[in-house]
C-alpha cells in the first residue's frame, strides 16, 4: 500500500490512504473516505471527485481518520495522479487555505 492508493476496507467502503509511506510501521493508517457522488453536495476544492470503474466518488477529506491496517482489504486503484488535488483539500481542512 502506498500514499494516495484507493483502498477497499473490510466493511466494503472505499477510502484514500493519506498517511505517508514512511509511517507504515504503525498498525494504523490515516485514510479519508470516498462516497458516491450521486445526490451529494460537494465543494470542489474540498471534495475532489474520482472516477473509479463506472462510478464517481467524492473524497470527504474533512472526515479523515485512522483505521487498523488489518481492516484494509485491498488496494483497488491509485489516485497518485491527483496528489495535488488531495493535498489542496487537506490544506483547506488543516490550515484553512
Amino acid at each position: 500500500m502506498h500514499q494516495f492508493d484507493v483502498v477497499k476496507l473490510a466493511d466494503g467502503s472505499l477510502a484514500i490512504l493519506i498517511q505517508a509511506d514512511l509511517l507504515d510501521v504503525f498498525r494504523t493508517r490515516v485514510v479519508a473516505p470516498l462516497f458516491l457522488a450521486q445526490g451529494v453536495e460537494a465543494t470542489p476544492k474540498l471534495h475532489p471527485t474520482f472516477k473509479i470503474g463506472k462510478q464517481t466518488y467524492i473524497l470527504a477529506v474533512e472526515q479523515l481518520g485512522a483505521v487498523f491496517a488489518r481492516d484494509i482489504a485491498r488496494v483497488i486503484h491509485s489516485a497518485k495522479d491527483r496528489e495535488w488535488d488531495i493535498r489542496r483539500a487537506l490544506d483547506l481542512v488543516l490550515v484553512g487555505v
